[in-house]
């Protein structure tokens, strides 16, 4: 090697780290701001009901699931439920209701997702499957129990809860964060 080194005190300059994870009072500071809310669909007759969670098309922000949960509040004693994530670009006719928790007093923004249930209208399928369920009178079913089940959602797809049987009350708890995508990270 010709010349002087080129980083001559290696430690000072240039230098290993590792990030440790310290809990989610840090999430606000990496850039993360946090939701939850619990989501209700009544029953229809003759339809199943759905709610749609969207990340728009244009929203530039990453949105993942850090808990789902679903609970059986029908007088029937099974009820089955599917967990949906694919891309669509519509919603539903009825917005739900903007309830929308924020689980960090230190955020400004609300939440980049669109949030609609079937209402009277159809149900309609997105995407695959990533989680079914088939749940007793008053059970109740955790999709996400660790970080690494942990449900990513991209611009221009949505998760969606749909129950299998027709005339169902769905009920739907979540808890998500959300940041803006950096510039390597946009396709």
């Amino acid at each position: 090697m010709k010349g002087s080194p080129p980083a001559p005190q290696l430690a000072s300059d240039v230098q290993r780290s590792l990030a440790i994870f310290s809990g989610v009072e840090n999430r606000y500071l990496e850039g993360w701001n946090r939701f939850a809310q619990v989501l209700q669909q009544a029953a229809t007759v003759g339809q199943q009901s759905a709610i749609r969670l969207r990340n728009p098309t244009n929203s530039g922000v990453v949105v993942v699931f850090e808990k789902l949960s679903i609970h059986n509040q029908n007088a029937a004693a099974v009820q089955g439920h599917n967990f949906q994530i694919g891309p669509i670009t519509t919603d539903y006719g009825t917005a739900a209701a903007p309830t929308l928790a924020s689980l960090d007093a230190r955020q400004t923004s609300n939440s980049i997702l669109i949030i609609t249930k079937t209402g009277a209208g159809a149900s309609v399928n997105v995407g695959f499957s990533l989680a079914t369920t088939m749940l007793p009178v008053s059970g109740n079913y955790d999709v996400i129990l660790e970080d690494d089940q942990e449900v990513t959602l991209l611009p221009g797809w949505a998760l969606q809860p749909i129950s299998s049987n027709v005339n169902e009350i769905l009920t739907v708890a979540c808890m998500w964060r959300e940041r803006p995508l950096e510039d390597s990270e946009k396709f």
